[in-house]
Parts: structure tokens; C-alpha cells; sequence
């Protein structure tokens, strides 16, 4: 079974490089409007998990097992309740059907820019490894600005 990993807003499949080792059979997508997934990305959920039943048609991956972290995981809810039938499994990290955004991270991410991205530092807990902050905002710095807040919102 293949399994899907769906990082979270702000973020790109890069988010997950430190940890794609170590799955068997894992591809990390990107979601609509950065890296490998150009095009609009889109303020709805739903929107998104249309999008991504689509990607999974495309590379020919039948039920495959979703990891949705944090909005991947609401993506990967939402295809999960639309079509039970077309996966293997699912697991969300970190993540819930609908994610409270407050206000000011939305301000905070409406105001950045590709030379001043939005970080996540915030969201690492006080012994992680500076390292593994920085290598995960310099993945996510390559996230468009107008797409993270696109996910955000859809937050």
C-alpha cells in the first residue's frame, strides 16, 4: 500500500524530508500552488480534496494510505468522507475536521513575503532541535506567500 503524506499549511512536501527515509513506501505531495503542484491553491477544503482525488488518479495510486498533517489532514478528512471507497487508510497528525486560526497568524501570514515568509517556529516545542526549525522553515519558505494564506484560510 502506497502511502500519501499531505503537509500542512504553509508548507510544501519538503516539510517532510527529514522524515521520508523513513517510510518503505511513502511519496510526499505537493498541494496546489507550490512545488510540483502548480496552479491555484485554493481557500476550501474541499476544493483541495477534489484536487487531490484527482492527483491520485493521475499517478495511478489506488487506495493508498492518506497522512494528512494538520490542514493535509482536513484535505485527507474531507476525501475520506467523500469517498470512503478509494483509500486504504487514513491518519491525521496533529490535525481535526476543522483547525481554529487565530486572527493574528492569519494577519501575520497576509503581511509576509518571499523575502520575509511566515514561520512556524511557534509550533515546535522548546527542546527541538534548532536545526530541524530551520531546516523546516527553509521548506516552507519555498511555499508561496499568497498560498499560505490561501491554506490558512481554508484552515
Amino acid at each position: 500500500m502506497k502511502i500519501v503524506l499531505l503537509h500542512g499549511a504553509s508548507g510544501n512536501a519538503a516539510t517532510f524530508e527529514a522524515v521520508l527515509p523513513a517510510w518503505d513506501d511513502a511519496l510526499a505531495l505537493d498541494l496546489p500552488g507550490r512545488g510540483s503542484s502548480p496552479g491555484p491553491a485554493s481557500d476550501q477544503v474541499a476544493t483541495t480534496a477534489a484536487w487531490l482525488l484527482t492527483e491520485l488518479d493521475r499517478r495511478g495510486l489506488e487506495a493508498p494510505l492518506l497522512v494528512g498533517h494538520s490542514y493535509g489532514g482536513a484535505v485527507a478528512l474531507q476525501l475520506a468522507l467523500d469517498h470512503p471507497d478509494r483509500l486504504g487508510g487514513l491518519a491525521l497528525v496533529s490535525s481535526a475536521s476543522r483547525l481554529g486560526v487565530h486572527p493574528s497568524i492569519l494577519q501575520a501570514v497576509a503581511a509576509s513575503t518571499s523575502q520575509a515568509p511566515y514561520r512556524l517556529d511557534a509550533a515546535f516545542g522548546p527542546a527541538t532541535d534548532p536545526d530541524v526549525i530551520e531546516a523546516y522553515a527553509r521548506a516552507s519558505a519555498l511555499t508561496p506567500p499568497a498560498t499560505a494564506l490561501a491554506d490558512w484560510q481554508a484552515c
